[in-house]
């Protein structure tokens, strides 16, 4: 996998977990987006996400990791902030 592949497919899996955290807030402020995620996002290749390399190296559990994400999401999406306040 090229670089180039790398980021995109990287890119794409942090926007699948955002879009995962970002359900989880609507649901719980009451309002319903559409259908729910599948699942977790899978990176494609063999070399891992930049968001699972940080897990690892810091032993994030899989709240923690969810945490980092919904820090993540209030600086990078707008839709963030207002939910976490709903």
């Amino acid at each position: 996998m090229s670089a180039k592949d790398w980021h995109t497919a990287n890119q794409e899996y942090l926007a699948g977990h955002l879009a995962r955290i970002r359900r989880t807030l609507e649901g719980h402020a009451g309002q319903n987006s559409g259908p729910a995620v599948a699942g977790p996002p899978v990176m494609d290749g063999d070399q891992p996400a930049a968001l699972e390399a940080l897990c690892q190296l810091f032993n994030l559990s899989p709240f923690e990791r969810d945490v980092l994400l919904l820090c993540a999401g209030v600086e990078l999406e707008a839709a963030f902030a207002p939910l976490c306040a709903a």
